[in-house]
């Protein structure tokens, strides 16, 4: 079964895809009148981009200045790389500002989306309640979170 088969038997309304990951779940979604984020679904919310520019802009600036050295970037919301744009006219004003609001707080830092608790899909607390994630916690994340079914493949 397709991913948006197996979610629809579940009664769940919003699905998302990314980078063609499968290509079918917005089409099925559309067929059965649910939603999607994506770029091309006729249900269309919004659309999730990874914006290079401001990367490239900082590198160039170094190999400008000769101070660009190789190095791992990790970079998301805060620094303007990954954004939800696009959101439909059919998503209602107040969503959108709940949306906004947390777009915000991940910029400015009083909105941590990996924070506890948070459950593994076998009942297992894999980080505390009010802890933060740091970037190592994120990097090591080998499990599929409470209501998703199924092992990541290669884990135990």
């Amino acid at each position: 079964r397709t991913a948006s088969q197996r979610l629809s038997e579940f009664y769940r309304d919003i699905v998302g895809a990314f980078r063609g990951l499968d290509a079918r779940i917005p089409r099925e979604m559309d067929d059965k009148g649910r939603q999607a984020v994506d770029l091309q679904a006729q249900a269309h919310l919004g659309s999730a981009i990874a914006n290079w520019g401001p990367y490239y802009i900082q590198a160039i600036e170094e190999l400008k200045a000769g101070t660009w050295k190789t190095k791992r970037t990790v970079w998301g919301v805060k620094e303007g790389l990954n954004d939800l744009i696009k959101i439909s006219p059919e998503v209602p004003a107040d969503i959108v500002a709940r949306v906004n609001k947390v777009k915000a707080g991940i910029k400015d830092g009083s909105f941590q989306p990996f924070t506890g608790p948070i459950m593994d899909n076998k009942g297992k607390e894999v980080l505390a309640a009010g802890k933060k994630a740091d970037q190592a916690w994120r990097d090591g994340i080998n499990f599929y979170v409470k209501g998703v079914e199924g092992s990541v493949p290669g884990s135990k």
